[in-house]
């Protein structure tokens, strides 16, 4: 343990537990986070003194000096005519997807700008097959894929993503370029400029966002599950790993070898001395692991959508399909309505499936934690992600990889009553563990 680690300690999750309350609502209190402290983190506990009184009392103090905070700020080179543009994408991120908005309030200032634009597109490009959903069922076009009209729905909800994602894929190119006006999208405007202001090169920005646009297309008209871990895999190098590379491209931009920060903040694994290729070998072993988490993650809402993303051959190895996977979600549903979530258990060849693909992940997520004594400085920052993969697939493992269950421990939206005070007791308990853990990595110059 470092020197003074007990008040690095303090500082740090007192520090995270106020950019959490921000990233994601239901973390009210001091108290109520204390507790969650003590009871999820028994390195925290150890290293304040071992007692929940301690741990509370270093966080309440903090806390109550400052409950709340602002979204990141873009700070120059970025113009300030585009302050707007990165507010609306802080607030998209900070409501859409709270978890990597935390990580990303990690970053040092000057690269939480690019950071906020990059998981922007990400979040427009990631819900547009969603969106195409509910234009459709707001257009009166059959959903259910029992009736002789399933093809036709599919078909037309595949076309709908496929046009909003081509429009994001000719928009990115519209807003790199710099030669025509800038598309009516503030998210574009952003990574305008991104682009202009030499953070990433123009050239790599356009050619990654479009392959993560590419890949989408490609997964809405999809008509079935991944043949296999490769193509799964293949999905998270196309998407998730491209936003990592260009956040590294920023994190290192006008340095050599990709050896040091640009401005020298921000900590960073080891000597700072490894190479700009480690750093992208750990971040392509992190997104494959965050995109094979993230669709686990999201099984029961893709299922009712009559999506799969555990691949065949995993299913045919346990002896199941994506059909029993639909029905034992619509199974899943009915109980949780007659009975509030109980009486109804994942089926074992399920559950055998989804291990065989949280364990793919896991070995990804090792993979690039394997890598970390290796990185440039300045590099580690923007692989904080690892925290919220790590636990996910942790939470899927305690709950002996049953999906719904894991996403019962953390979801805060059960039914009124006290089932739901109790399920939001546990998605504030998560939220807290999540943020005191991102901040200490991030404080050791690690993920």
């Amino acid at each position: 343990m470092l020197p003074s680690s007990s008040s690095a300690l303090a500082a740090a999750a007192s520090l995270a537990l106020r950019r959490a309350s921000s990233a994601a609502a239901g973390v009210s209190s001091g108290r109520e986070i204390a507790s969650a402290l003590a009871d999820l983190l028994p390195a925290s506990r150890a290293a304040l003194g071992g007692t929940r009184k301690s741990v509370r009392r270093s966080i309440s103090t903090s806390s109550s000096t400052s409950s709340s905070t602002t979204s990141p700020n873009p700070s120059p080179p970025l113009p300030p005519s585009a302050r707007e543009d990165f507010a609306y994408c802080a607030d998209l991120v900070r409501k859409r997807d709270p978890e990597n908005y935390l990580w990303v309030s990690e970053l040092p200032r000057e690269q939480r700008a690019v950071a906020l634009a990059l998981r922007a597109f990400n979040v427009e490009t990631a819900t547009a097959a969603d969106a195409a959903s509910a234009h459709s069922r707001k257009a009166g076009v059959p959903t259910s894929f029992s009736s002789s009209s399933s093809s036709s729905a599919a078909d037309h909800q595949a076309a709908l993503a496929s046009a909003r994602l081509q429009w994001w894929k000719e928009a990115v190119a519209e807003a790199v370029s710099g030669k025509n006006a800038l598309p009516n999208h503030p998210v574009a405007r952003a990574l305008a400029a991104v682009a202009a202001s030499g953070a990433v090169s123009p050239r790599s920005l356009s050619a990654r966002l479009a392959r993560v646009a590419a890949a989408r297309a490609d997964d809405a008209t999809q008509k079935g599950p991944p043949g296999t871990m490769k193509d799964l895999e293949a999905y998270g190098e196309a998407t998730a790993a491209q936003l990592l590379y260009l956040q590294l491209e920023a994190a290192t931009a006008g340095t050599k070898d990709g050896s040091k920060n640009a401005s020298g903040s921000g900590s960073g694994s080891g000597s700072g001395s490894g190479s700009s290729a480690d750093a992208d070998h750990a971040a392509s072993h992190l997104g494959r692991a965050a995109a094979i988490s993230s669709l686990l993650r999201g099984l029961r809402s893709h299922a009712e959508n009559r999506r799969c993303y555990l691949p065949v051959s995993e299913l045919e190895r346990a002896g199941t399909s994506a059909r029993e996977l639909f029905e034992a979600v619509e199974g899943a549903s009915r109980a949780r309505a007659a009975a509030g979530g109980s009486g109804f258990d994942f089926p074992d060849p399920l559950r055998e499936a989804t291990r065989a693909v949280a364990s793919a992940a896991m070995a990804h997520l090792t993979a690039a934690r394997g890598l970390a004594g290796r990185l440039p400085k300045g590099a580690a920052p923007c692989l904080l992600q690892s925290v919220s993969v790590a636990r996910h697939l942790a939470l899927l493992e305690e709950n002996d990889f049953d999906p719904l269950a894991a996403e019962a421990a953390v979801s805060s939206s059960s039914s009124a009553g006290e089932a739901g005070s109790a399920a939001a007791a546990a998605a504030a308990r998560h939220r807290a563990a999540l943020a005191v853990e991102t901040r200490w990595r991030r404080w050791r110059g690690t993920f």
